[in-house]
């Protein structure tokens, strides 16, 4: 099953990707994955112009291959300093700064 739960992270990953502002880290969180459904539904910590850093929640339904948007809260810069990296998803390269 792990091999699965990869290609469906991996399609999922290929649509945030292009959400993305390429300056910025992004980090994702709280994903969970229903199997039956086949859906994962996680947060998504960015910035996002003109608005700045949000928690965005989606899901990704593996079959048709789409993204919902769920709705954003505010993320102070207080909440961005307890992030982890070991959630880290995207992290700019210096020539993209």
């Amino acid at each position: 099953m792990s091999d699965q739960f990869a290609a469906w992270r991996a399609a999922r990953d290929a649509k945030i990707r292009v959400l993305l502002d390429e300056k910025y880290p992004a980090w994702l969180l709280n994903e969970t994955i229903d199997e039956e459904n086949q859906i994962i539904q996680f947060d998504l910590v960015h910035y996002w112009p003109p608005d700045g850093w949000q928690r965005r929640h989606y899901t990704y339904e593996v079959e048709p291959d789409v993204l919902h948007f769920r709705g954003t809260t505010v993320v102070s810069a207080k909440e961005r300093m307890k992030l982890k990296k070991e959630n880290l998803f995207y992290t700019p390269s210096p020539q993209t700064v």
